[in-house]
């Protein structure tokens, strides 16, 4: 299985991220994903969202309202599904 990791994901949870698909066999590259954090390249129509817990998932829906919704729009034209994981 290869995953890619986007870009823009936080420094401090890459390395750690890296250590586990690396324990578990699964190659990562990392690239700027159009939506998410995670993106499988055998099913490039689902995506993994990680939030690091219910309050940066509170944030994006009420502080960062227009830019998440906006990254849920640009899924759905897409046909992408998002899994949000917290």
């Amino acid at each position: 299985m290869q995953i890619q990791i986007d870009t823009r994901e936080r420094k401090s949870e890459l390395t750690r991220i890296e250590r586990q698909f690396n324990r578990l066999g699964v190659q990562s590259f990392r690239s700027k994903l159009y939506v998410g954090d995670y993106q499988s390249l055998d099913n490039a129509r689902l995506v993994v969202d990680r939030k690091q817990d219910l309050q940066e998932l509170c944030g994006n829906v009420c502080q960062q309202h227009e830019r998440f919704r906006n990254e849920l729009l640009r899924a759905l034209d897409a046909g992408i599904k998002i899994i949000v994981l917290c």
